[in-house]
């Protein structure tokens, strides 16, 4: 069996909150998801919803070279 590669960090706290999740999740890139999610809910975001929060991460990511880079 191939050994799964660790989650990539996000900010401590959430990183530290999720932690305690992290058993629910079978697959690194749901408990990614579910970190994320988190983060959302953190941000500066005016409206917090799903799409908005899903939007913002993607533009980050992008930015970065990260998650979602086609």
């Amino acid at each position: 069996m191939v050994k799964p590669r660790p989650p990539r960090p996000t900010v401590q706290c959430v990183d530290t909150y999720c932690e305690l999740y992290r058993d629910l999740f079978i697959e690194v890139r749901a408990y990614e998801s579910f970190k994320y999610l988190q983060l959302g809910l953190i941000s500066d975001l005016k409206r917090k919803s799903l799409p908005a929060n899903c939007l913002q991460q993607r533009l980050r990511s992008r930015q970065s070279g990260g998650i979602g880079n086609h």
